[in-house]
């Protein structure tokens, strides 16, 4: 089931670009495992275009899987039982949505697109509901789309990791903090471990938009430091989400005493390169790069990598998925955490930071 047909929960797959298993629905739909869909929206507008075109499309003829549209999930989740969920609802909702989906009779698995919630507060409650349905009934088991962490790409450069032993890292993202600057942080901890100090970068001199709400989003671009128990320091880095001229931006350079690793152009381009002795400077080392090393791929789709990670938990309770609420609850108090830091003026969260990471 498909709670909500926006941009991740549908319209994704009516981009070429994008292809269609890019989005929620079109990545259930091709999967091999899934042999039918639920596909919910409260817009019977947007509902019905959905309908509309998935009807004209050559997948429907192609893999010919049962596809159900209904406006109420509560009565669906009653009525087809699904096993897996994916809640895209808009992420006020995602506590609500939560709420009727943990129970007894839920499904085993669901999927929470992010930012778990608006602010931390009500992550925590998310979670704390989670974690009581899963005392009490056995589940469900709670995966969060962090896209990166299902892409092959960003999974191969943690593989690289121990041949450079990282130092410092910088992450690009476009901004703002919740909505995109999240994903380098949960890049961050999943690549050094335990966070263990958080510092937020602001000064006068820095451009507005890093202090000011976004309209567009209402949320805040900020830069951000954070260290890890291993020693790695990681710098965040937003840009302006800028209405007239936006595009994507994730990138990352890692330095380590051995080499680098840089991920260009999305993490469609990575390379490794390793610190060897200098033909110009005597008694110095450069980076050079290893081609055996280097991933140029700009097809990669970890939606459908990530649906095949739901369906093993499906089949395997004590499976846990590529990203999970813990993850996603840890990313979300850096977030939290750097605000606070160089945004002075904001009211504070009645929320335990310390004790929301120590916990999760």
């Amino acid at each position: 089931m498909v709670i909500g047909l926006g941009r991740v929960g549908w319209s994704y797959s009516k981009e070429k670009g994008r292809g269609f298993g890019s989005s929620h629905f079109g990545a259930y739909y091709t999967h091999r495992d899934i042999d039918s869909v639920v596909a919910v929206d409260a817009n019977a507008k947007r509902l019905s275009e959905c309908a509309r075109w998935f009807q004209r499309t050559n997948q429907r003829r192609r893999m010919g899987k049962e596809v159900v549209f209904v406006q109420d999930y509560v009565e669906a989740l009653r009525k087809y039982r699904p096993d897996v969920v994916s809640v895209c609802v808009p992420t006020p909702l995602h506590n609500e949505v939560m709420k009727n989906l943990c129970y007894e009779d839920g499904p085993r698995v669901i999927c929470l697109e992010k930012p778990i919630a608006p602010s931390l507060v009500e992550a925590m409650q998310i979670a704390k509901r989670v974690a009581n349905a899963c005392e009490q009934f056995g589940k469900p088991c709670v995966a969060v789309n962090f896209t990166l962490r299902w892409d092959r790409n960003w999974r191969t450069m943690k593989h690289w990791l121990p041949r450079i032993e990282p130092v410092v890292a910088h992450g690009k993202h476009p901004g703002p903090l919740l909505r995109t600057g999240i994903h380098m942080l949960d890049m961050f901890n999943n690549f050094f471990g335990d966070p263990v100090r958080v510092i937020g970068e602001s000064d006068a001199s820095y451009p507005s938009w890093m202090t000011r709400k976004m309209p567009e989003t209402d949320d805040y671009s900020g830069w951000g430091v954070v260290e890890y128990a291993n020693g790695t320091r990681a710098y965040l880095v937003g840009g302006e989400l800028a209405k007239e001229d936006p595009y994507v931006l994730f990138e990352m350079e890692i330095l380590g005493k051995k080499g680098a690793i840089l991920a260009r152009r999305n993490g469609a381009d990575i390379s490794l390169e390793l610190a060897k002795q200098s033909k110009r400077y005597k008694g110095l080392r450069e980076l050079e790069p290893d081609t055996s090393k280097h991933i140029v791929a700009a097809t990669n789709n970890p939606r459908v990598t990530m649906v095949d990670d739901l369906v093993r938990c499906v089949r395997d309770s004590r499976r846990r998925p590529a990203c999970d609420l813990q993850d996603a609850i840890k990313a979300e108090t850096l977030v939290h955490l750097i605000r606070q830091s160089h945004l002075k003026w904001i009211k504070p969260e009645e929320v335990d930071t310390t004790e929301s990471i120590r916990s999760h």
